[in-house]
């Protein structure tokens, strides 16, 4: 379940995204990088760690710079120098940042050394502070597929099948790039394609078009190929069944935990949604079920949350959408596995903005409350929290922040 927490949040000052603290360096992955304490004086926040190929390159200075201007133009300074070679500009975005824009996106998987000469911004800095040189890393690009299973494009007519499914990206790709790694084939011949992409560019949705289902059995074949796009060692496949059209099973099972406990059940054919499961679908030590029929997927409720191991058992006489009845039974042992007490953020962020009525969401399984502590990092002290921690990190606070707000929520479960 998701709750939010208002909290004060005011004076959390880490305002500025980077993700911190990635040790391995350019040119020699076994170096690594120190950053001097002493460079806390003069930069308060700098990029680090692994981001997106697309992201530019942000240095943020402890106080307002002497040589900021607002025209919008290139700093004409040749301040940033990278290991290896990242053409682009510099430009100032505030009185206390600077953002490098690198021409092209940078190469996946790639681990850059950066300098910048902090002597052309500041002057009077001791010898061993005029270079800053900091690193981070490009996400190495990779996907995983997805597979769903096959429905028909009209319930009553099981001859001609869509097959559902998805792929995430590591990183962001574009939408023709990723088009490219996928194929399917049925019986030899190439099957269409289509695909729905999200905004942002990591999830990928695709629909296989017109799979033919015959009174033999047969097959579809995916097949995937990151090569085509220069994603190594991301290759395979997944042969899917199609059974007969005489042939009324079940195919497939799954226990979904959140945020509702039941069994999914997939059957081979759309099922009549009027029929009465009770007594055909039936679990272990549980005598009150509830059904809810969508397409050929039975969703089974037990009337409390299951643990363990339990024995499903589908009965002949379930009937599809023709009202033909499935002719033989089975049994299907259905684990539920046991969900510790968890807390965890909803999203992949880690900064929060310093505003009045600002919403914290979480969620949380099996707690009845949570306590909350938020520490203020000084901005001051954040080049010294870097040092030990990535940016969500918690090791050793006690040197660079302190507790500014306690105390303990309630979470209230729906039933």
């Amino acid at each position: 379940m998701q709750y939010s927490l208002k909290a004060l949040l005011k004076h959390l000052i880490l305002a500025f995204l980077v993700i911190t603290s990635f040790t391995r360096c350019g040119n020699d992955p076994s170096e690594i990088i120190e950053i001097n304490p002493a460079f806390g004086e003069y930069i308060s926040a700098f990029t680090s760690g692994i981001i997106s190929k697309e992201s530019t390159i942000r240095i943020r200075f402890a106080e307002n710079n002497i040589h900021f201007n607002d025209n919008g133009e290139p700093i004409d300074k040749d301040l940033f120098d990278f290991s290896p070679s990242i053409d682009g500009k510099a430009y100032w975005i505030d009185e206390r940042t600077i953002e490098f824009m690198p021409e092209e996106n940078m190469p996946s998987g790639t681990v850059f050394v950066g300098e910048l000469e902090l002597d052309e911004l500041i002057d009077g800095l001791p010898d061993d502070l005029e270079t800053f040189k900091f690193q981070f890393q490009t996400i190495k690009q990779a996907f995983s597929v997805d597979v769903g299973t096959y429905q028909t494009y009209e319930k009553t007519k099981l001859g001609l099948n869509k097959m559902p499914g998805t792929i995430i990206t590591a990183d962001v790709i574009s939408n023709e790039e990723i088009e490219k790694v996928l194929s399917a084939t049925q019986n030899g011949k190439q099957l269409k394609i289509t695909w729905d992409h999200e905004a942002d560019r990591k999830t990928h949705h695709f629909t296989i078009e017109k799979i033919v289902r015959k009174e033999e059995a047969g097959e579809v074949q995916l097949n995937w190929n990151g090569d085509l796009i220069d994603i190594e060692d991301n290759e395979g496949s997944n042969i899917v069944e199609i059974p007969s059209l005489s042939d009324f099973k079940v195919l497939n099972t799954e226990v979904i935990q959140q945020p509702e406990q039941f069994i999914l059940v997939e059957f081979s054919d759309p099922l009549n949604e009027t029929q009465n499961l009770n007594g055909l679908l039936r679990l272990e030590n549980n005598s009150s079920l509830r059904y809810i029929i969508e397409n050929n997927a039975v969703k089974i409720y037990p009337p409390v949350r299951q643990s363990g191991t339990r024995k499903l058992s589908v009965e002949a006489g379930i009937k599809n959408i023709l009202n033909y009845k499935m002719k033989t039974g089975t049994e299907i042992e259905i684990v539920f596995e046991d969900i510790k007490p968890a807390v965890r953020l909803t999203g992949d962020g880690v900064i929060l903005p310093s505003t009045d009525g600002l919403q914290f969401p979480f969620e949380a399984v099996n707690l009845k409350a949570v306590d909350v502590r938020i520490i203020q990092i000084f901005e001051n002290n954040v080049a010294q929290f870097l040092q030990v921690n990535q940016l969500d990190g918690n090791r050793q606070l006690k040197r660079v922040g302190r507790l500014v707000h306690k105390e303990t929520v309630k979470l209230q479960t729906k039933t």
